[in-house]
């Protein structure tokens, strides 16, 4: 009877058409537009055209310039152009409107079987490894959103199509960057497939400012959110030892070696200023000699202060006080018979004296001359 209802309904709908050349489906009454021909409203109804498989898209013959299916196989719009003679994909564009499913979380308690994932530690941001899964009971597929509050500087939110019913984990990504490092309590609600909430918390630390080195005293700044290394202090405020850390974090304090290798010199530390070199004392207290000391052998060498002027006509000598003497040479050798000077660079010299001529000593020569005997 229904049937009949029904096929005697579209009659008169047809028969109505011809009639006016338009038609208009509505719950209103109202006429069609006068530019359409079909003319379809509602508030809460759409329109459906054929839903084909392609095999059976390809199999339409003869099909219309600006003919439309709808694509079952890929859930694509396609428009058969007679000029090309093949059917074009529509293309979507961005814009989407989602389908509410219908899900229940948590009933206002905690949010069932929730796993935390990723590190929330204080200061650092928040990555896409940083998610919580909860429960979620699908009362009928759909589209799906949910969000958090805003606690301590971050949130999660979610959004996903649920395609069954029943129990199915919901991952949420937190955003954002903790501010403290404490105990953070959220409430997730559904925005998008219902209005149920859950809670849970997530539990925001410090790093780990650990080295691995047991020479550093590892903390962790607050102020400036970072890690600080200070070194362990082993000075010990000894200059004569060298100061650090060994492998086992213990400080150790060796004597520092003084040596500097030069025989000529006492080496020994000073705990204020360090090493001291001082030099070995070679005076001999003999202002007349240069006192030094012998680099290869350390032993003290005392040379005799050079008062040579190059002077052969004077005595060269040093004092007590270190000065040199020069005395004339006394070049006098006691014989009325020589004239006695001093060359510079020979020395003294001594000329025989020539006897003067007299009457007596010409008289006394001839009688010599006269007394000579002849020569045979």
């Amino acid at each position: 009877m229904k049937k009949i209802k029904h096929f005697i309904w579209v009659m008169l709908l047809l028969a109505g058409s011809s009639l006016w050349a338009q038609v208009g489906i509505n719950a209103d009454g109202s006429p069609p537009d006068s530019s359409s021909m079909l003319d379809v409203k509602s508030n809460n109804k759409g329109v459906l055209i054929p839903r084909l498989t392609r095999t059976q898209i390809e199999n339409i013959n003869n099909p219309a310039n600006g003919l439309i299916v709808f694509n079952t196989d890929n859930g694509k719009l396609y428009v058969y152009l007679a000029s090309e003679f093949k059917w074009k994909e529509v293309q979507y564009g961005p814009d989407e409107i989602l389908y509410p499913g219908s899900i229940v979380i948590g009933s206002g308690g905690s949010c069932s079987n929730t796993t935390i994932s990723g590190d929330y530690i204080r200061c650092v941001a928040l990555t896409s490894s940083n998610t919580v899964t909860i429960d979620a009971n699908v009362v009928s597929p759909g589209a799906w959103s949910i969000t958090t509050n805003t606690v301590n500087g971050y949130s999660f939110s979610g959004t996903g199509i649920a395609t069954t019913t029943g129990t199915v984990p919901l991952t949420l990504t937190g955003s954002g960057t903790p501010a403290e490092n404490q105990t953070d309590t959220f409430t997730a609600t559904v925005t998008l497939g219902g209005n149920s909430t859950c809670t849970f918390q997530i539990v925001v630390t410090i790093p780990d400012c650990d080295d691995g080195d047991v020479c550093t005293t590892d903390s962790y700044n607050p102020n400036t959110c970072s890690c600080e290394h200070n070194i362990v202090d082993c000075d010990d405020g000894n200059a004569c030892t060298l100061d650090y850390c060994d492998q086992t974090g213990n400080c150790v304090h060796e004597p520092i070696n003084c040596d500097d290798g030069n025989p000529c010199t006492v080496d020994s530390c000073d705990p204020g200023a360090g090493c001291v070199y001082m030099p070995v004392d070679c005076d001999d207290n003999d202002p007349c000699t240069v006192d030094s000391c012998d680099p290869q052998t350390g032993n003290c060498v005392h040379t005799p202060v050079n008062c040579d002027d190059g002077n052969a006509c004077t005595v060269d000598s040093c004092d007590g006080n270190g000065n040199c003497v020069h005395t004339p040479v006394n070049c006098d050798d006691g014989d009325p018979n020589t004239t006695d000077t001093c060359d510079p660079q020979q020395g003294c010299i001594h000329t025989p004296v020539q006897p003067q001529s007299t009457p007596q000593n010409q008289e006394q020569n001839n009688i010599e001359n006269n007394t000579k005997p002849l020569s045979r």
